[in-house]
């Protein structure tokens, strides 16, 4: 899956990417297509081997980061097309064409790029070289090696005669010349026994073998061959042959598949590795020398065995088993630093699958450029991976891993949601969301956190079947991977002429070559723009006929975007916003139920980026706005664990009241507001009343009164009361820090109560840090709560520089920058750089400084920090 995990894993260089998209050239439509290289020998800055999944992504997004010409970067590649083989799962259930899931593969590469349509010879790393098949040489600065792996057909004996029978019911989706087979061999049988194979070894997508399994087993019991209940009475007996000891090769799936196996009854012949093919009898090996087995069939489905292309297994970048031999963490090569691997050739020890290249290609752009500018790698790769895993039609078990075997679920990470479950949600994922998505942004280097450019025309008949009860089971948090695509349609569906015209301005993008029709490339580098302009034209759409669906889906468009980009042009998300805000609080519709996730993030967003806000930025509708969202709140009855954030609410209060304080002082607008303390004095009095512990306590109880599932969830986990504590305490010490750093510097330092804040601050100051040391710490344990407190780090960071604790921000910046690795935000990395810039600009003052006087300049041009 193309999860959040995998989305963010990629910020990491996604920041960087961001900056240079700009220069991204010409729409796809309107660039000219790469054309073959034909001259003599050349040398590269980058040499990527493979124009596959991987190849493409990180060619394409080294490419983004504007830091290559033309031509110093360049693919090689034999083949004429690029096929998204995940898809031919679906192929083989009969639910798609496999013509639809290719394109030519000179149609995919920026003509910024240099194509060599030909084959690898061989490598010769020592002299920085590679020999094509043709026999020319290619010199590079750095290699990347995307070859991909080979399937072995011949590696079943009888095999290849059988695909090729159209008599024989012996099928495979691992081909494209065969993946067309499967499914009319699937409707021929009537009666018999279907077996469905998986090889021992490592294989392209490890689930593959039984997603087709469980389509066709719901096919025949569609048409009434089969009955799960009552399998001796069917007219199929259906058997599941693999090499492999079990179902799959996470435990936590493996149980939930075994389960479904024999629920469905289901034969598994396990540590049985297909070997031949005679006639209708399939004989397996056996481990430990023991004899083969041999076992008639009328359907067969075979997995064949896979291995490294030959110009990679018998290279000097091969490891015993013949992948490009790299480091698991960092993809560098263990031998040769200038050769990176990704993808299905590399050795990264986790299941080879689109997702996993999602995560793996940010890393190793990231690294790469590290190595040219001769520094080490810094950012790590984690095993993520997925296998959205078919059960039946209309529902998928969306399995998603790191190394080991650990869950590193997206869905289970923010809702709740047991992944082991099969859901219809997670079907219309795999159908419908990754093939678009595939081919509109992945092989172009630009999934980058979900920010996606919505093809508008296409939409209604890839969305069309999203029924309104898909919608609620994916609520809240789930529609995240939808929302930016099917809010933006369906405002359009209301008004598009309107739409249209409401973006006929220089600030957004517009076709070169038709001045009425949206620059759809370019759409993706102005989503801020875009949501802000959709606002503005809905609220005008709904002014006469008021529809929630529409305004609902907004809500979540703007606050996921917000919550996702914590840099870029976050003040037009803002203003978006904030007219929502006012929309919802003016208006006689009820904010939908599902909405109430996006409408306190928009609420949450506008709170913590009034915190660092220059106060110039500040002015009387802050104080106005802060004083109703506690109102809000209390009325939609919002849980605050509905946020990215889990902050406690009597902080949320805390904040919002300082956000009050300062605006009043900026503006000298001196009302009051009930059930608001707005003193300074009482802000803090209410502040140091919390009590984590008390908070973590109720948290634990409440979550597990909501979320009672047996499987733990990392975040929401309601044993770790330790955990919970520390994170309640960052962020009221960080409060209280922000408070005293809010206040006039003759009140803090010299009034009649300096002393009091003389206490606090550094009762805060000495509670921040070790609450922020001790959840990173916990980190290493698997702890999740170190994840929620950049805003909470941004105050430790301040006081660390106004104090000279040059070795707390350090450590400060060295883990903000694991938080960019481990989230893919890149505001992490960019809150690094902004301490240290701080840092450099007042190390050598005389005098300590007085944060007061420098807030506007120190964070004029800072990114939204978000919780």
């Amino acid at each position: 899956m193309f999860s959040r995990h995998a989305l963010r894993a990629s910020s990491g260089v996604a920041g960087r990417l961001s900056a240079s998209k700009k220069t991204a050239s010409l729409p796809r439509y309107l660039a000219t297509a790469a054309a073959p290289v034909t001259s003599a020998d050349s040398g590269h800055k980058v040499v990527v081997v493979g124009a596959g999944t991987a190849g493409l992504a990180i060619s394409h997004q080294l490419l983004r980061t504007g830091q290559f010409s033309p031509d110093d970067i360049a693919i090689v590649d034999p083949a004429e097309w690029h096929h998204y083989q995940p898809g031919w799962t679906l192929v083989g259930g009969g639910l798609k064409s496999k013509q639809e899931l290719r394109r030519r593969l000179s149609d995919l590469i920026d003509p910024k790029l240099k194509f060599y349509n030909n084959g690898v010879g061989s490598f010769s790393p020592e002299s920085n070289s590679l020999t094509l098949q043709d026999g020319r040489t290619l010199s590079y600065d750095q290699l990347v090696v995307a070859s991909g792996v080979s399937v072995d057909f011949g590696s079943v004996k009888g095999l290849p005669e059988a695909l090729a029978n159209p008599d024989a019911l012996v099928s495979s989706i691992y081909g494209y010349d065969s993946c067309d087979k499967v499914f009319p061999s699937v409707q021929k049988l009537q009666k018999g026994a279907a077996i469905f194979t998986q090889p021992a070894g490592v294989i392209k997508c490890a689930g593959a073998p039984q997603k087709v399994m469980w389509l066709a087993l719901d096919h025949w019991k569609q048409v009434g061959l089969y009955d799960p209940s009552n399998p001796a009475s069917s007219a199929i007996k259906i058997s599941f042959a693999s090499g492999l000891g079990g179902m799959f090769a996470v435990p936590k799936y493996a149980a939930a598949l075994e389960a479904l196996r024999q629920e469905r009854n289901v034969e598994g012949l396990f540590l049985h590795d297909l070997v031949a093919i005679d006639g209708n009898t399939a004989t397996f090996a056996r481990p430990d020398g023991q004899d083969q087995v041999k076992k008639h069939f009328d359907f067969l489905h075979v997995t064949p065995k896979m291995g490294p292309h030959a110009f990679v297994k018998d290279s000097p970048l091969a490891n015993g088993a013949g992948y490009v031999d790299v480091d698991d963490g960092t993809t560098q090569h263990k031998k040769f630093p200038n050769v990176w691997s990704a993808g299905d050739v590399s050795s990264l020890p986790t299941s080879k699958t689109a997702a996993a290249v999602t995560a793996e290609a940010p890393v190793l752009v990231r690294n790469l450029l590290q190595a040219t500018e001769g520094k080490a790698p810094d950012a790590i790769y984690d095993g993520y991976t997925s296998c959205p895993l078919t059960t039946e039609y209309g529902k998928v078990l969306l399995a998603e891993f790191k190394y080991g075997g650990q869950p590193k679920e997206t869905f289970g990470d923010l809702i709740g949601f047991d992944q082991a479950v099969p859901r219809r949600a997670f079907y219309h994922l795999k159908k419908d969301f990754f093939p678009w998505v595939y081919f509109n942004n992945m092989v172009n280097g630009t999934w980058d956190n979900a920010r996606i450019s919505p093809d508008l025309s296409a939409l209604e008949s890839t969305f069309g079947s999203i029924t309104v009860s898909d919608w609620q089971e994916l609520a809240p948090t789930g529609r995240h991977l939808y929302v930016c695509i099917v809010a933006m349609h369906k405002a359009i569906q209301r008004a598009p002429q309107a739409f249209v015209d409401s973006v006929k301005s220089p600030s957004f993008p517009i076709a070169k070559n038709d001045p009425g029709v949206l620059d759809l490339a370019m759409l993706h580098h102005h989503q801020a723009s875009a949501a802000h302009l959709m606002q503005g034209q809905i609220e005008k759409v709904t002014a006469t006929e008021p529809d929630p669906c529409i305004i609902g889906n907004l809500t979540l468009f703007l606050s996921v975007n917000i919550m996702e980009s914590a840099y870029g042009r976050w003040h037009a998300h803002l203003q978006g916003a904030k007219a929502l805000i006012d929309f919802w609080r003016h208006t006689d519709l009820d904010l939908p139920e599902s909405c109430g996730f996006g409408y306190f993030n928009l609420v949450m967003a506008d709170i913590y980026s009034t915190t660092t806000s220059p106060s110039k930025h500040l002015s009387p509708s802050t104080v106005s706005d802060h004083s109703t969202y506690l109102d809000e709140i209390d009325r939609l009855q919002i849980f605050s664990f509905d946020s990215f954030t889990p902050v406690p609410k009597e902080m949320i209060i805390t904040a919002m009241s300082i956000n009050i304080h300062r605006a009043q002082a900026t503006n000298d607008t001196p009302e009051t507001f009930e059930g608001i303390e707005t003193s300074a004095s009482g802000i803090l009095e209410y502040a140091r009343a919390f009590s984590p512990s008390t908070w973590a306590q109720e948290a634990a109880a409440a979550l597990a009164e909501i979320n009672p599932s047996p499987t733990p969830n990392p975040i929401r986990e309601v044993n770790n009361l330790d955990s919970w504590t520390a994170l309640a305490q960052s962020f009221q010490s960080a409060t209280v820090l922000y408070l005293i750093w809010s206040l006039p510097p003759d009140e803090r330092v010299g009034g009649t109560e300096a002393g009091t804040w003389a206490a606090a601050r550094s009762w805060a100051y000495a509670t921040l840090t070790t609450a922020i040391h001790d959840l990173f710490e916990r980190r290493q344990k698997k702890g999740s709560h170190y994840k929620f407190i950049l805003w909470s780090m941004l105050m430790a960071g301040l006081e660390a520089i106004v104090l000279s604790d040059h070795a707390e921000l350090v450590f400060l910046c060295s883990n903000l920058r694991i938080l960019t690795v481990d989230l893919g935000v890149s505001a992490m990395h960019e809150a690094a750089g902004l301490w240290e810039k701080t840092w450099a600009r007042f190390e050598n003052r005389e005098t300590e400084l007085e944060l007061h006087h420098h807030w506007d300049e120190i964070f004029a041009d800072a990114p939204l920090f978000l919780m």
